[in-house]
């Protein structure tokens, strides 16, 4: 009993470390990067990559030396990759130009070893244990359980109470541990009396190799289900709710599949190869009869674009990917091999989950336009469900196949119907798509309008969709054909003139009423009136930053004004001759779309009347540093989506803004945020500077596009508001002053 408990404690920490790192590491460049969920994606990418590594090596350890071998270069490594501890980054060079691989170097310099070594420990142990002839599977429960436990508690525990250097000095004694249990494990399995070889470790690999095509599918099990983990946080942190927080809930769920489904009791399990069992695991059954109307409800919300009520679509969302998750993994438990073909197994996994990071994080964004890849995950979960045949003759519950009466099956995943079906699907949906678009559109003037326009386009083939449920193959070309044909529908915000993807996001440029919009998730961060240099939404006249303006008249502060953040450029709007205005721009997407795509003309109206614009491409913070001069009006108004970069919110960012104004410049925060309240973190620490700053607050709220902002200055008279949109900003005691290396999103929450 002691010795089962050691190696479940063993992986339960190593798989702790590891997602306590994630987290961590991530959080520790976000910086650099401006918040964007692909700094979260790209990571992933490099974790993954380090599973990868860490499993070939337990798997190319355990073939080729001996356990006393493999465990003394196991643990001498654990005691090297100690001297890269505790985790730090450095300078930042480079990070806007090649940000993938700024990141990926950065990870692999700085944290490659430790997280490599630490990788590979749960496939090593489990291997260890097999030694024992015991089946080591339950240990692979206990290591995701470690996993699931590290990413739920860094949100409500760590993050709360450590700052990011106190959370790398608990990882390094953390480390310390699992090196000590580590060799622990080494010496209860006495590998000096056995001092295997690599020929008898070879020959231990009695049962027979799984086929080409079981790898295969192994692969695609953990390609699809590690791709839509991605695609489902990108979605949802820049479409439905951008809090940086979300990112985790994903990647929990998909761990906690691989709990549910390798903690049941092997002999429900059928293994690859083996026909002494076919009796199916219940919530396997349940899960896979189900999926189709998991993916129909995913499916149908992708194409709404569904993002009210909020918590309600969270849920779906999380729900419908969790259930998917669930028979992916399922299917991998079902079919897994001996213990002995053990790291083999787990290397394909790994394989999988490599591929998936590597179509979200590098390919999509060179291939695609927009989040594709969501959509083809859920296609691709279509058409690996297990349908009502096996290539072993039997029926997916073990029943024999249905047959003509002459040994033939009565039924061919390859049917000329299964291509009929899709082609028909696909008419029907865009005919609708594009009917609704042309004449049901205009009429459209509320959220719920336009859920009921979704649903009159896709509720019909989606229903037809689910239909088809038996066949996995039709199935799956069903879906794909709606998807395909939903292009034609032009969704709830018009007409797309312009798309846009790169490391940053997806940018659209859509028109409807009269206006374009420049979109990105679900937020519009620009509107334009055709033909018209008012400015809208946000930048309203008669909104807060309008009557800053106003206030300040022909201020001599004004002729230098610098602004972290462009979006289609509405604030050049209010310009006048001779000032010099300086854009700090980290999205090369945003600059085109803003200055040079033609469709935005607010920077070229101010160029028109002789002011001085200009736009420079990099990381605001890094960027203000660099500039030469100082300003009179300094606004900070970055956002991705609707989630404004933390990074620009703290002590140390503060401090650099003041560097650069003058002595009576003025700070304006356009902080307008649908799940943040984001003014007492900004007045706490204008109370918290050295000295006070004085620090007001504005909101609009009686327009479609509501704003907040807040304003700072070093003393009262530079200010000298006696209007009624301005009145002394909110602290909060109980908030604590967020630092580069220290913010609690919990405490900000609406």
């Amino acid at each position: 009993m002691l010795l089962p408990a050691l190696y479940a404690l063993t992986l339960l920490v190593s798989s702790g470390l590891l997602f306590f790192a994630q987290p961590m590491c991530t959080k520790m460049l976000l910086p650099v990067l401006g918040g964007t969920p692909s700094v979260w994606i790209t990571a992933m990418l490099f974790f993954q990559a380090g599973l990868l590594a860490g499993y070939a090596y337990a798997h190319a350890g355990s073939r080729r030396m001996g356990t006393a071998l493999h465990g003394i270069v196991h643990l001498a490594g654990l005691g090297l990759a100690f001297l890269a501890l505790p985790i730090a980054f450095g300078a930042n060079a480079g990070a806007t130009q090649h940000p993938v691989l700024w990141l990926l170097g950065t990870l692999s310099l700085t944290v490659g070893l430790p997280f490599f070594l630490v990788a590979a420990t749960a496939p090593l142990m489990q291997v260890w244990f097999s030694r024992t002839g015991r089946d080591p599977y339950f240990l692979y429960a206990a290591s995701n359980l470690g996993s699931f436990l590290a990413l739920v508690l860094y949100p409500f525990v760590v993050e709360p109470y450590l700052t990011l250097g106190e959370q790398s000095r608990v990882w390094r004694w953390g480390f310390v541990a699992l090196a000590a249990l580590c060799l622990g494990c080494f010496v209860s399995i006495r590998p000096w009396r056995a001092l295997e070889n690599a020929r008898d470790v070879s020959a231990a690999c009695n049962s027979p190799a799984p086929s080409g095509f079981t790898r295969l599918r192994w692969v695609l099990l953990a390609l699809v289900p590690s791709s839509l983990m991605l695609s489902v946080t990108s979605h949802l942190t820049t479409d439905i709710a951008p809090v940086p927080l979300l990112w985790i809930a994903p990647l929990a769920l998909y761990l906690l599949t691989f709990t549910l489904v390798f903690a049941q009791r092997p002999g429900s399990l059928r293994r690859a190869g083996s026909v002494s069992d076919r009796r199916i695991p219940p919530m396997h059954r349940v899960a896979v009869r189900w999926l189709p109307l998991a993916v129909l409800l995913l499916a149908f919300l992708y194409l709404s674009e569904a993002t009210a009520p909020i918590l309600l679509i969270l849920v779906l969302y999380l729900a419908g990917f969790f259930w998917i998750a669930l028979v992916c993994h399922g299917e991998l438990a079902r079919t897994r091999p001996e213990s002995d073909r053990l790291t083999e197994f787990y290397l394909w996994l790994a394989v999988g989950g490599v591929l998936g990071g590597i179509f979200n994080a590098l390919i999509g964004p060179l291939v695609f336009t927009s989040l594709v890849e969501f959509p083809l995950m859920l296609v691709a979960a279509c058409l690996l469900r297990p349908g009502n045949w096996e290539l072993n003759g039997t029926t997916w519950d073990g029943l024999p196949r249905p047959s003509d009466g002459l040994g033939r099956p009565s039924y061919s995943p390859f049917t000329h119907s299964d291509w009929i079906w899709p082609a028909a699907i696909a008419i029907v949906t865009g005919l609708l798509g594009f009917l609704t678009s042309s004449f049901l559109a205009p009429l459209a003037s509320s959220p719920s309008a336009e859920m009921l326009m979704a649903g009159a386009v896709f509720a019909g083939p989606l229903l037809i969709f689910y239909c088809t449920h038996q066949n996995p193959l039709r199935n799956g070309l069903v879906l794909g054909a709606i998807f395909l044909a939903g292009a034609f529908y032009s969704g709830v915000h018009g007409s797309v003139t312009l798309r846009l993807r790169d490391f940053f996001g997806v940018h659209r440029v859509a028109e409807k009423d009269g206006r374009r919009m420049l979109v990105h998730g679900n937020t519009i961060h620009g509107i334009q009136i055709l033909d018209s240099l008012e400015p809208q939404g946000y930048y309203h006249k008669v909104g807060p930053f309008g009557q800053l303006w106003k206030h300040l008249g022909d201020d001599r502060r004004l002729d230098r004004v610098g602004l972290i953040g462009l979006g289609a450029g509405a604030m050049a709007s209010y310009a006048r001759p001779g000032q010099h205005w300086s854009f700090f721009e980290i999205d090369p997407a945003v600059v085109y779309v803003a200055r040079d795509s033609g469709l935005f003309t607010y920077l070229e109206g101010a160029v028109e009347i002789n002011a001085k614009i200009g736009v420079i491409l990099g990381d605001g913070r890094t960027s203000l540093r660099d500039s030469p001069g100082k300003f009179g009006l300094l606004v900070i108004d970055a956002f991705g989506s609707d989630a404004i970069p933390m990074h620009l919110l703290t002590r140390e960012a503060l401090q650099l803004y003041l560097d650069r104004l003058d002595e009576r410049g003025i700070l304006a925060f356009h902080i307008s945020n649908r799940y943040l309240d984001l003014e007492p973190v900004l007045a706490n620490l204008a109370r918290d500077h050295d000295p006070p700053l004085v620090c007001y607050a504005a909101e609009d709220a009686s327009r479609e596009h509501p704003s907040i902002w807040i304003v700072m200055a070093r003393n009262e008279a530079d200010l000298g508001f006696t209007n009624r949109y301005w009145e002394p900003a909110r602290t909060r005691p109980d908030l604590r002053p967020w630092t580069d290396d220290f913010s609690n999103l919990f405490e900000a929450f609406r």
